[in-house]
């Protein structure tokens, strides 16, 4: 082909190029309702006629229906927008509007179309021309050479500088800017010319807030139309306060009236990296006082601005702000009352917005008070009156300090020093509150407040029967005493329930019943341990009172006939009953326990003739005798013993016992040991809490309850699972929680705990990694809450360790060291030998378990360092011991 033909052809390729060049256009429909039924086209006569160039969906009628927001691509000339619903009702609200580049080329007079014939009954799409509510046209331009810019954006705003970005349309790599105050009209001229997307404005003014406008330069094709304005703000200067080292000092006045405040706000404030409390201190902002009492109240008033909502925390600053330490108070609220402080000492206060939101401009006003008066102290006691059917009480002044008054509500006395003061009588059935007045009504307080009833009189040899229906919101005290104060009282139910609360296993409206003339005797029955039902129930009160207490709630009761009405007979009881000591002597040796009676004196046998188990066992009662044993009785036998009299109205139970001898690993002293193997089911451990014992250790996870020990020897790769699950029997139902421990007993430190991670029941998983080879780990396992003793499986496992790995791990593993009473050894053979040497190389222990498992006594050795000679089938290794 000749030169000039070739060039006629890149000619023409570029012309048919150029004529077939295709422009963008936006549709965006939106708001209304029913917006599914609202459906698009484009084409080339008005009313959907001639040629459809764009539909929406699949391009048929009504597929794809519903709001949209699209570009397309269309070669420039004139089209119309077609606009349909399902339903012929109009667009019911939704509107719809086209554009080119920047500009509207059509959006129906920005109103809802509708054509006003509504001829059209069906939701269903018939395609028909009754579902057109609108036909507009549309002029697509020819796309500009040089495209704007979109999405600007600024970012990492300073005082005086932003970073400006922005999203290249087109090919252009160079731009102009022009940046003004917010409210100056743009002149179009660039202040910054052929800058990069990601431009760094520089030379702004502190807290201004700027407009800015961008062109895109495409060099040999022009530059395009210029778009903004995009809006940002200057960060204002910090405050001088904005790091605790550069607290303002504050006034401290000298009564709480804040006659003396300092002006504060967090505008412009930055995170100081104090985080102690709640909210976010992302502006905070700092002040001091120096006390000048024990007591000062610190207070932020006058709010305003952008948020009200302040934070503010209160610290000792003895040690300067670097080491700040805890916090003396964390408050959400605009003040805080401070006792116990050191006259003489700094105290530093960090205030800022709760919110997380940046660019808070809120002011306020800070001061710090004084306590302006001095708090006495003041008791008071109940002197009855009941042969008057009334009762006064006696206030004692130990400490007047600023005490002026004393005041029941109705009478006011005058405190003249310390001393007793007498208010009253009351009516009996009467509250009285009484409050301590001072010379400033900061320090006023209320003494108490006493409530005192008569007791009914019950007539020994008679009977009183009551009957109680109770209402809602009732809070009652009923009380009893014997004719001739001596012989005990015996209430009995008939009939009668309380609101229960299903939810906590306890009531929603709450009985207490006490042996004695007030809420400070013997507790007889409690409702939320004992039970919402009272009928069949009886107790004795060997005080010859019988006091109860009620409290109703708002829904659920007698009165509104959800609860039983109650119906009970107090009498006198004729005979005496014993007063006895009973507790459970453990014989774990054998697995057995003991039930020890006493009686303290000969006073207390009363009319007491027999001790009885109901299963055999039977002691005669005789003064010369004070101590009786029931049992041995196997380990987890529920045993109840009750006391006979010679008058059955005074037996009782002394009690019921089911007891368990704690497992070999109830602590940490007596860890079991795992053997770590490749899998969960490589060496599983049956285990169980049935009578294990609390601990104090932590728990960061789940309720606590008793619990039992294990300990593990860390593999090589410094990892380890630990995981419950059922036991070998398959028994299910254990609801546990692991945690690992580092350290040694006595002195353990949480590495991390577990309590539904397993993926079977409610059992537990712990993944442990970054352990150090070698280290002893304890693991103690409970039942969440101690609430059941199933019995359950524990594994130790490490997955990526090889079975060469486990086959080459040392020949046993041993707890703990140092060892204070006995050394335990545990390995995958049987232990044949184990050997103490002291340091001068005399064996001083040896024993020979020929055992998976060892013990040897170190107890009577002395404190010091010791070698133990391990013997296990042909081979022998020696380890270090230290003995404390």
């Amino acid at each position: 082909m000749r030169k000039i033909t070739f060039l006629c052809f890149i000619v023409l390729l570029a012309f048919m190029g150029s004529i077939h060049a295709q422009s963008t256009i936006n549709i965006t429909t939106s708001g209304g309702s029913w917006t599914g039924e609202k459906w698009v086209s484009i084409t080339t006569e008005i009313n959907g006629g001639g040629t459809q160039i764009w539909g929406q969906g699949n391009g048929t009628q009504c597929d794809g229906a519903g709001l949209i927001n699209v570009d397309i691509e269309i070669d420039p000339g004139t089209y119309f927008v077609n606009c349909y619903d399902q339903y012929d009702d109009g667009w019911d609200g939704t509107l719809i509007t086209v554009t080119a580049y920047g500009d509207v080329i059509g959006n129906n007079g920005g109103e809802s179309p509708d054509d006003g014939e509504d001829t059209d009954s069906s939701t269903s799409c018939e395609g028909t021309p009754e579902e057109l509510e609108a036909s507009f046209q549309i002029i697509v331009p020819e796309a500009p050479s040089c495209l704007m810019p979109s999405g600007l954006t600024a970012s990492e705003i300073t005082t005086s500088s932003a970073i400006l970005s922005w999203t290249e349309e087109g090919t252009a790599s160079i731009y102009n800017v022009e940046v003004v105050e917010a409210g100056v009209t743009p002149t179009e001229n660039p202040t910054d010319s052929g800058v990069a997307i990601g431009f760094t404005k520089t030379g702004l003014s502190v807290y201004t807030e700027y407009e800015y406008y961008v062109q895109a330069d495409c060099e040999g094709n022009g530059t395009s139309d210029w778009v903004g304005p995009y809006s940002f703000t200057t960060l204002p200067t910090p405050p001088a306060n904005d790091e605790c080292s550069d607290a303002v000092s504050l006034t401290v006045n000298p009564d709480y009236d804040c006659a003396v405040v300092t002006n504060g706000t967090i505008l412009g404030a930055t995170d100081s990296g104090v985080d102690n409390c709640g909210g976010t201190p992302d502006d905070d902002v700092w002040y001091s006082f120096v006390a000048t009492d024990e007591v000062h109240m610190v207070s932020l008033i006058n709010i305003s601005g952008s948020t009200v909502d302040m934070y503010h925390a209160i610290y000792d600053g003895s040690s300067g702000c670097g080491s700040l330490g805890e916090p003396l108070e964390c408050n959400d609220g605009d003040s805080s009352e401070l006792d116990g402080l050191t006259p003489g000492n700094t105290y530093y206060v960090q205030v800022f917005t709760w919110t997380a939101t940046g660019g808070q401009t809120s002011v306020f006003d800070i001061c710090v008070g004084t306590l302006p008066c001095l708090e006495g102290e003041a008791t008071g006691t109940i002197v009855s009156d009941c042969d008057n059917t009334q009762f006064s009480i006696d206030v004692e002044v130990t400490n007047q300090e600023d005490i002026t008054d004393l005041t029941d509500g109705t009478t006011t006395i005058e405190v003249t020093g310390e001393g007793t003061y007498t208010f009253g009588p009351y009516a009996s059935g009467t509250t009285v509150n009484i409050e301590a007045l001072h010379t400033d009504d900061y320090c006023d307080f209320e003494v108490d407040e006493f409530y005192f009833q008569c007791p009914e009189e019950i007539i020994c040899g008679t009977t009183l029967s009551e009957t109680y229906c109770y209402e809602n919101n009732e809070s009652v005290v009923f009380s009893y005493t014997s004719s001739d104060g001596v012989s005990p009282l015996l209430i009995e139910f008939s009939q009668g329930t309380l609101e229960y609360d299903s939810w906590w296993g306890d009531t929603f409206d709450d009985l207490v019943i006490y042996d004695g003339s007030d809420n400070s005797g013997i507790v007889l029955f409690n409702s939320d341990i004992d039970g919402d039902d009272l009928t069949g129930l009886s107790f004795q009160a060997n005080s010859g009172s019988i006091y109860m207490e009620f409290e109703s709630d708002g829904t659920g009761s007698c009165g509104e006939g959800t609860e039983t009405s109650w119906a009970y007979d107090i009498s006198c009881v004729s005979c005496v009953p014993a007063d006895v000591i009973a507790g459970v002597v453990p014989n774990c040796d054998s697995d057995e326990f003991f039930v020890e009676i006493g009686i303290a004196t000969v006073d207390d046998f009363g009319d007491l003739v027999t001790l009885t188990d109901g299963a055999g066992q039977s002691e005669t009662v005789s003064t010369s005798q004070q101590l009786y044993i029931f049992g041995p009785y196997p380990n987890g036998t529920e045993v109840t013993i009750t006391a006979e009299h010679s008058d059955a109205a005074c037996d009782f139970e002394v009690g019921t016992w089911e007891f368990y001898c704690p497992p070999a690993n109830d602590d940490c002293e007596g860890a079991e040991m795992l053997t770590v193997g490749p899998s969960v089911e490589a060496y599983p451990v049956d285990g169980t809490v049935l009578g294990a014992t609390e601990d104090a250790e932590p728990n960061d996870c789940g309720l606590n309850g008793p619990g039992v020990w294990y300990a593990v020897v860390v593999p090589a790769n410094g990892s380890v699972n630990i995981e419950t699950a059922t036991d070998s029997n398959g028994t299910t139902g254990f609801d546990s929680v692991i945690e690992a421990f580092s350290g040694s007993c006595g002195s353990l430190t949480s590495i991390d705990c577990d309590d539904d991670g397993a993926a079977t029941g409610n059992y537990s998983l712990l993944e442990l990694n970054d352990l150090t080879p070698g280290e002893t780990i304890y693991v103690r396992v409970w039942e969440y809450g101690g609430n059941e003793t199933e019995p359950f499986s524990i594994s130790a496992y490490n997955e990526t360790l090889s079975t060469q790995d486990f086959d080459t791990q040392e020949l046993f593993s041993y707890f703990p060291n140092p060892v204070e009473n006995s050394l335990t050894i545990k390995a995958q053979q049987s232990i044949e030998l184990v050997e103490v040497y002291n340091m001068l190389g005399q064996m001083v222990a040896n024993e020979t378990p020929n055992n998976l498992e060892g013990t040897i006594d170190m107890s009577a050795l002395a404190a010091g360092s010791y070698f133990v000679k391990v013997t296990i089938g042909n081979s022998s290794e020696t380890i270090r011991i230290v003995k404390k």
